[in-house]
């Protein structure tokens, strides 16, 4: 890592690394959190943790800079903690363990085995390398560090209005250097409890379907590119195959989180030796149809259809009228934006599925640039057939675009400056803390970007060094050009 420390952005990569040191998964930043206060406080600058763990710095204005309007740097604190298979790594005590590897003759930084955390600790270290640099001109800068955005974006939620004096605000949490980020859906979680009455049957068999292979993605940056869900095939399938044959459901489950298209999905399915070995050849035949159907988007999808213990299952017209609730259920994208072509205007992942004490329980994620409340009436239209019980959770706002804002129009300029190009402007159909801030601060004008990040919340995880000292120069650039815009009075 000694190649870092000549670099102009040697302080973010010394930030960096000592913040790769501490244990920051979500729900655990609290040592993260006081780090960081310190290193602020050592420098001079005023900082604090509120009661939610989000650290807060402030500094004030260089002599001459007073009249510059405020500006803010936020990301978030907490990273997704993933290692891989046979890997020992304790997210709880053990520090990461960083390397630089070449792509293509690029030089990233990345991790051993885990998780890198770049999402966003490189957000975090570019925000406290620029507001605590003795040798910069600034007008009042702000920088805000929220726990909790890979879980529930609590942190954001519970920073209230009045904490922050600024006008401006710059997210340093998006992974692609050359885009701007300027409005993103917000979303809701939906969760159905459907009991599940089953009963055992003498001389019965069970069959396992196992689904697997499938894509997935991200459940909103990936929707539109029309990945099948492992959860959605399934209940597809089981459609078909108990429409002529009277199988029962004892147990589906599926999915891993509620943000990822499901990869995987199991079914069992119980009924006399003959329907199940009927069953089993059917499924054959489906399986074949299902790699045809899906050869572009999820070319390795696998369907085995396996002989089980039976079990415990509903009646076969309990398990048609649950299968087929499943099915009606919308998925994917469900409308384009008008306003931003090629935009999704909202979209709906089923992300999970159990079937655990009795009860069948299904998790939806939901999201928006304008209202869920559409989806949610469609969601429960679907679910009221099979008896759903319906609760909504974790809902956050969408960040409305606004293409006329002076904070962008400074950095478009500056970027086609240095790199003589236009950035590209995009609305996200994902959720970012910025529509949270934003209904918090609802005069606040506010933007989105960040260095590539290639992989984030894999073991692949990866941050290109030249692009960090890409967006390192720019965001130096943009702190300067500050005093071009004109306070609010």
């Amino acid at each position: 890592m000694d190649r870092l420390q000549s670099l102009p952005s040697a302080r973010i990569w010394e930030i960096f690394l000592e913040l790769s040191r501490i244990p920051r998964a979500s729900g655990n930043e609290t040592e993260a959190a006081k780090w960081v206060a310190g290193y602020a406080s050592a420098r001079g600058l005023i900082s604090r943790i509120d009661g939610t763990g989000n650290v807060l710095i402030t500094a004030t204005a260089t002599p001459g800079w007073e009249q510059v309007p405020a500006l803010a740097f936020q990301a978030h604190l907490d990273m997704v903690p993933v290692c891989d298979p046979g890997c020992s790594h304790d997210f709880t005590r053990d520090p990461l363990e960083l390397e630089i590897r070449e792509y293509a003759g690029e030089p990233f930084v990345t991790a051993v085995h885990t998780t890198l955390g770049a999402d966003d600790g490189i957000g975090v270290a570019t925000a406290l390398a620029i507001i605590t640099d003795p040798g910069l001109q600034h007008g009042p800068l702000e920088a805000v560090f929220t726990v909790a955005e890979e879980t529930s974006m609590q942190g954001a939620a519970k920073f209230r209005e009045g904490m922050l004096a600024s006008e401006m605000m710059v997210n340093i949490d998006s992974e692609n250097d050359q885009e701007v980020i300027i409005g993103a859906a917000g979303g809701c979680d939906l969760h159905a409890s459907m009991p599940m009455k089953r009963t055992a049957v003498s001389g019965e068999e069970g069959l396992l379907l196992r689904f697997s292979g499938f894509t997935g993605g991200h459940s909103g940056i990936d929707i539109h590119h029309g990945r099948a869900n492992a959860i959605i095939t399934a209940a597809r399938v089981v459609r078909e195959l108990t429409a002529e044959i009277p199988l029962r459901l004892a147990s589906f489950e599926g999915g891993t989180l509620r943000n990822a298209i499901p990869v995987n999905a199991q079914v069992l399915l119980c009924g006399t030796p003959e329907d199940t070995a009927l069953a089993a050849r059917k499924a054959a035949a489906i399986a074949a149809s299902l790699k045809t159907e899906h050869r572009d988007t999820d070319p390795r999808i696998s369907l085995e259809a396996v002989s089980h213990d039976p079990a415990p299952a509903m009646s076969p017209e309990d398990t048609r009228r649950y299968v087929k609730a499943i099915c009606d259920l919308p998925d994917g994208v469900v409308t384009m934006s008008e306003e931003f072509p090629e935009v999704v205007e909202s979209s709906s992942n089923l992300g999970l599925v159990t079937s655990r004490n009795g009860i069948l329980m299904i998790t939806a994620l939901l999201r928006s640039l304008t209202s869920t409340g559409d989806l949610k009436k469609m969601m429960a239209e679907a679910l009221e057939q099979a008896g759903a019980r319906i609760e909504e959770a974790n809902e956050y706002p969408a960040w409305t675009p606004s293409a006329h804002s002076p904070l962008l129009k400074l950095y478009e300029g500056i970027y086609q400056e240095n790199c003589y190009s236009k950035p590209q402007i995009n609305v996200l159909h994902a959720g970012v803390e910025c529509g949270i801030l934003k209904a918090a601060y609802p005069a606040m004008d506010i933007i989105s970007l960040g260095p590539t990040i290639i992989g984030a919340h894999t073991t692949g995880e990866r941050v290109s060094v030249p692009s960090v000292e890409k967006i390192y120069g720019l965001l130096l650039e943009l702190v300067e050009g500050m005093k071009t815009i004109r306070k609010r009075s």
